[in-house]
């Protein structure tokens, strides 16, 4: 087992803090500064949203509440898009920022694409799946 250095905490003389962790801490907080320094957004963008995502993207006008804005007076209402989709057998609903709106529809496209390969080829393998039986039968005989 390695040795670690122990150091007392200013906040509490009883507190004790290991130096390996305080390396670790450091290491984590280095990832998230930028090679420059600056800090690094959390929040996802379209380079690290998924490219395969189930459902449908849906325009949807809201009311947003506010007692001064154009949709209570006017009643013009606000666009808003959603993402649709089902997770273990419930509906569930995502809302889309404007600016990954086209990102998450080409990754709601890439599914539908991928799933209508796999019930193909799923309707492929049933067909080479029957004309092998009937062969076997017919062998069999």
């Amino acid at each position: 087992m390695p040795k670690t250095n122990v150091k007392q905490s200013s906040d509490s003389p009883t507190a004790k803090i290991a130096v390996s962790d305080c390396r670790t801490v450091g290491l984590a907080y280095k990832k998230m500064l930028g090679d420059d320094g600056a800090r690094v957004s959390k929040t996802k963008t379209a380079e690290v949203l998924p490219q395969i995502l189930a459902g449908a993207v849906c325009k949807q006008l809201k009311v947003c509440g506010k007692a001064n804005c154009r949709c209570v007076r006017a009643g013009q209402k606000h666009v808003q898009y959603c993402r649709f989709y089902r997770e273990n057998g419930r509906l569930k609903k995502q809302y889309i920022r404007t600016s990954d709106l086209e990102s998450v529809r080409a990754a709601c496209q890439s599914h539908k694409e991928l799933q209508a390969s796999l019930r193909a080829g799923c309707a492929q393998y049933k067909q080479t799946l029957s004309v092998s039986r009937a062969l076997l039968r017919m062998l069999s005989r």
